[in-house]
């Protein structure tokens, strides 16, 4: 499910990118949109709400989604 929402999310205007972090049985995942309009349009969408119900009900124990204003991001490479 996690290949398939990714290569589906890709397509969709107005996404961004991603983050995906993993440290044993816990992760984080980070999307990034263009505008709340495009959250939403994903937010609603039939695949997406089939992954959360089965990793509300199968996968996780624990769920938490935000949405969030980025002001200003700064990558410092060394």
């Amino acid at each position: 499910m996690d290949t398939a929402t990714i290569e589906k999310v890709k397509t969709l205007d107005g996404f961004l990118g991603f983050e995906n972090i993993k440290n044993g049985d816990d992760g984080i995942f980070i999307s990034y949109w263009k505008d709340l309009d495009s959250i939403n349009k994903w937010k609603h969408d039939e695949m997406h709400l089939e992954a959360k119900q089965k990793g509300k009900s199968m996968w996780y124990n624990r769920i938490l989604s935000q949405i969030c204003k980025v002001e200003q991001s700064v990558e410092y490479i060394k």
